[in-house]
């Protein structure tokens, strides 16, 4: 689905320690107890020396905030106006959703291009939902298709979920590059990715089921948050024991 915004990784730069320390902050990491209201005090501080990371995370997490979606918004077209890929991301993002901004899905396309065209990841996947879609202009099978590869080449989780989606409803089924790119996702963090692969292994769809080899994926998705209720109804019953180690092999 369009409009969807990946998850802000929270990793500093290199040497600037007091990025580093509101990134703790914020994430509770490295030992650190959580504190998000000193982080993002702290994160205004180094925002406000100029550090392009820091100004970027800042304006994402303000964007989820009514209250301050406008001040997340003019960060943002600063960064934009200086050749900031990410930012153009992410206030395509807003354009889209019509978030503190009229919605205007022509200028979230434009946008998305030029992010794409800047190296963002993330707009390159974007962009490719768009034009499938025809949202903001006319439909283009190809171009969708080229930036959804060279997101996926580059390791972006949900484009790799989406080239083993093609890959294993091909005809015939390409069952071995699609558990490739599925592999792909889920160690990119997809808890569907994750899940399918487990699937798969259980259904034999590589050769002999393997239920040790589905287990380990089983796990995964579960780490990553994959709600198996759906599959194993008994999951929401409390019950124990629905799926063990070794099941199928």
């Amino acid at each position: 689905m369009a409009g969807q915004d990946s998850q802000p990784e929270l990793r500093g730069e290199p040497g600037d320690s007091e990025f580093q320390q509101a990134l703790e902050l914020l994430s509770g990491s490295a030992g650190m107890e959580a504190d998000p209201p000193q982080g993002m005090a702290l994160l205004r501080r180094v925002a406000e020396r100029g550090l392009p990371d820091a100004r970027r995370l800042l304006a994402r997490l303000l964007a989820g905030d009514p209250k301050h979606v406008g001040e997340s918004i003019a960060l943002l077209r600063e960064l934009t106006d200086a050749g900031d890929a990410e930012a153009m991301h992410l206030l395509g993002l807003l354009h889209f959703r019509g978030q503190g901004l009229d919605r205007d899905f022509v200028r979230a396309r434009e946008l998305q291009q030029r992010a794409a065209d800047g190296g963002a990841l993330d707009a390159a996947f974007e962009l490719s939902l768009l034009l499938r879609q025809g949202i903001g202009g006319p439909p283009d099978l190809q171009r969708a298709e080229h930036y959804e590869a060279q997101a996926a080449e580059e390791g972006h989780p949900r484009a790799c979920l989406n080239q083993g989606s093609h890959a294993a409803s091909a005809s015939p089924p390409r069952y071995e590059q699609a558990g490739a790119w599925y592999e792909r996702a889920a160690h990119g963090g997809s808890a569907e990715a994750a899940a399918r692969l487990c699937r798969m292994l259980l259904a034999g769809v590589f050769g002999r089921p393997d239920g040790a080899a589905a287990w380990d994926w089983y796990v995964l998705a579960s780490d990553l948050g994959y709600r198996w209720e759906s599959l194993f109804p008994e999951l929401s019953n409390g019950a124990e024991g629905s799926m063990e180690p070794g099941e199928g092999g």
